[in-house]
């Protein structure tokens, strides 16, 4: 926010406003949803989509706060955030907040979830098709980084099947293909 010129602060804050208009936000597990809260979570959704013509989430009418993790009896399990394709999203504050605290963890519980809401939207066709597809691509070059992220031994896996792609996009020829395989190998026995 800081670094946006004095236009695209008020522009910020008046997308802000627009997102706390449209969604109902919920406390639960006596939680109180105080105004702060409202604008903190407000605020990421506008983080997430601020480059975008449109600054609403359409498929997303209710955030529900939970003080902490939550349990889902649908799913039979504790979460910290939960998002579904019915315009319900929830989300633990203590996680939310932890989100924000390192802004160098990669780790942001209130912006993964919102992109799962915009995802639904994007999904249901609420966006035009040229954002859709950059989106869909950026899902695709994402995966690999956070595969590499999560675990290295996926990251080596998806990555193979990214030159596996490469390779049949550019017609390599096979002996280049075999040099692929066997450098993937190698890497992966060195791991």
């Amino acid at each position: 926010f800081a670094n946006l010129t004095p236009s695209g602060q008020e522009r910020f804050l008046q997308r802000v406003m627009e997102f706390m208009n449209q969604v109902d936000m919920v406390g639960r597990e006596g939680m109180v949803v105080t105004d702060e809260i409202r604008i903190l979570i407000s605020a990421s959704a506008v983080q997430l989509t601020f480059g975008l013509e449109r600054s609403e989430i359409p498929t997303l009418q209710t955030i529900n706060v939970f003080p902490s993790v939550f349990y889902s009896k649908f799913f039979n399990t504790n979460f910290k955030g939960l998002t579904t394709e019915g315009g319900i999203l929830s989300i633990s504050w203590n996680d939310f907040r932890e989100g924000y605290a390192n802004p160098t963890d990669r780790l942001n519980l209130g912006l993964h979830e919102l992109a799962h809401a915009l995802q639904v939207a994007i999904e249901d066709g609420f966006f035009d098709s040229d954002f859709t597809e950059l989106f869909r691509e950026w899902q695709e070059t994402g995966f690999v980084f956070f595969q590499k992220l999560k675990n290295p031994i996926l990251f080596l896996t998806a990555k193979m099947h990214l030159l596996c792609w490469e390779f049949m996009r550019s017609q390599y020829n096979l002996i280049q293909f075999i040099y692929l395989k066997q450098h993937y190998t190698k890497i992966k026995q060195t791991i």
